[in-house]
């Protein structure tokens, strides 16, 4: 049997979830298996609606569709294609974990919506469909239609092994419309309780694999993918909620990377929380050649971070970014999130005038997200106002980098909302300028400059950078040099964007 795995909007980031249930489906013999993560712009052919639409003409039996709260309307509408293919259809992820019956009930060509970590399960699923059987009712996670009813089995249990699962197969890749390729995901769940965070599939329960287990991982991609790991500046990208939960792991597994002497950069623009951290730990970063750190903030005044959940305190924040810049990490950067419960436009000035006094070489704001399942969802719809209409599925207005607030309070109102966030914009924009214009960071650009073509190039970088506003929304690409690096490892559909800013949080 043909199966097919869908991402229905992707970004520049491979979908892990995805990628980890790929191996178990080998094993037990299923080999013909297509993946595709589509991209609604700038789309070449690897992840267009086209090339969708070119797989489903050969009927695979199973497709499965992973689907974040915004994006559950997108997965629908494949959903609907693939069902008209001849397929049975599965939905999977935050989304219908969390919405599984309205999905069910609006969507009859959605067959099941799964709910949970999967990989465990996956092999099952795929046997009774392959086989024509369709009464799932011994898999826990299903929630499917029989005999006219839907039926609903919960959600399956945490794995709570993580090193007896096989590492993500990236063989399916579209490697050259992506970045971050080889992140690397070390642990699940997070114990924290931020307002904001919505963490249906892998709970608050921290599972972590061993150093051994992730420095097997690490060494096989190298190993593996040898041509595009180069392209990819030989980056290995840390993607956990919450890495430095366990302090000693992480100090172990940085161990492992420089006992290792592999050639690679780590990458942390996620998961590490900023009370979580001594100068140990990221001297033992900065060692294994970690070069970009950022720290959620996310609020900052005491009384806003009092009621996010985070249990962090703004001094606690200042020390884990004054210790990362003392041990020579070369980038350094915090998240904020503008509009939290308790926010009004003097702790947003606070949070401002907080985020100006670090010393930070890069920084991010953006407009708090709300979504079911979140408190932070029970407090806007319940004390605030929320600025659209949803039906309770549609929240396709949700995608990362908000441009205009969703909701507002009495105490801070849609205008203060946007006041802020225009006032955070002149401050992002500032860091990044002052950081990049520092003499080292001029001579390593104009170093990189190996052509006439990339010479253009810089000067169009150029006005962008010193004329243009929010630097983090004006789209970048590579110079032609590049480019041409990694078109003789792979077929190159176009010019690609550099890696999405690292300031862009996922809020789903």
């Amino acid at each position: 049997m043909k199966i097919l795995f869908v991402e229905p909007v992707g970004s520049g980031l491979p979908p892990m979830g995805l990628l980890y249930l790929i191996p178990p489906l080998k094993k037990a013999g299923f080999k013909d298996i297509e993946f595709i993560s589509i991209k609604p712009e700038d789309t070449p052919y690897e992840r267009s609606l086209k090339k969708l639409d070119d797989i489903l003409k050969k009927k695979p039996g199973l497709v499965c569709i992973t689907a974040t709260n915004p994006v559950v309307m997108d997965a629908a509408a494949v959903a609907k294609k693939a069902k008209s293919a001849g397929a049975y259809t599965i939905l999977g992820g935050p989304g219908p974990t969390n919405s599984g019956q309205l999905i069910m009930d609006r969507f009859p060509y959605v067959d099941m919506v799964y709910k949970g970590e999967a990989e465990n399960t996956i092999v099952s699923l795929a046997k009774k469909v392959e086989k024509g059987d369709f009464d799932f009712s011994d898999i826990k996670g299903a929630m499917f239609r029989k005999g006219g009813k839907i039926i609903e089995q919960g959600t399956n249990p945490l794995i709570m092994n993580l090193d007896g699962l096989d590492f993500p197969d990236r063989s399916l890749l579209p490697f050259a419309t992506m970045h971050g390729v080889f992140s690397i995901v070390t642990s699940r769940g997070c114990p924290f309780n931020c307002a904001f965070c919505f963490k249906p599939i892998h709970g608050r329960t921290f599972r972590a694999r061993t150093p051994e287990n992730v420095i097997a991982e690490i060494k096989e991609f190298v190993k593996q993918y040898p041509k595009e790991f180069e392209a990819e500046g030989r980056q290995v990208v840390l993607a956990d909620d919450i890495f430095n939960f366990n302090m000693d792991r992480a100090k172990k597994i940085f161990d492992e990377i420089i006992n290792s002497k592999l050639d690679i950069t780590v990458i942390a623009v996620n998961g590490f929380h900023a009370n979580r951290v001594d100068e140990e730990l990221l001297r033992k970063y900065k060692q294994a050649n970690g070069k970009v750190l950022w720290f959620g903030a996310d609020a900052g005044s005491e009384k806003v971070l009092g009621s996010l959940g985070k249990y962090v305190t703004l001094a606690e924040i200042r020390k884990a970014i004054v210790l990362a810049k003392k041990v020579g990490i070369e980038t350094v950067g915090v998240h904020f999130i503008i509009g939290l419960e308790g926010e009004t436009p003097e702790t947003a000035q606070e949070m401002l005038d907080f985020a100006a006094s670090l010393p930070v070489d890069d920084i991010g704001f953006n407009h708090a997200n709300v979504l079911p399942g979140t408190r932070l969802w029970d407090f806007a719809a319940k004390h605030g106002k929320l600025l659209f209409k949803t039906d309770g599925l549609d929240f396709t207005e949700f995608k990362q980098l908000l441009p205009t607030p969703k909701f507002e309070t009495p105490e801070f109102t849609k205008e203060q909302r946007i006041e802020a966030f225009e006032k955070s914009i002149v401050l992002m924009d500032s860091i990044r300028r002052r950081n990049t214009l520092k003499p080292h960071k001029i001579i390593n650009f104009l170093k990189g400059l190996n052509s006439i073509d990339d010479v253009f190039w810089a000067f169009e970088r150029a006005k962008i950078f010193f004329f243009g506003k929010n630097l983090r929304l004006i789209q970048k690409r590579e110079k032609p040099s590049i480019l041409k690096l990694k078109t003789t490892t792979r077929t190159w559909p176009g010019k690609k964007k550099i890696p999405d800013d690292p300031s862009e949080r996922v809020e789903d």
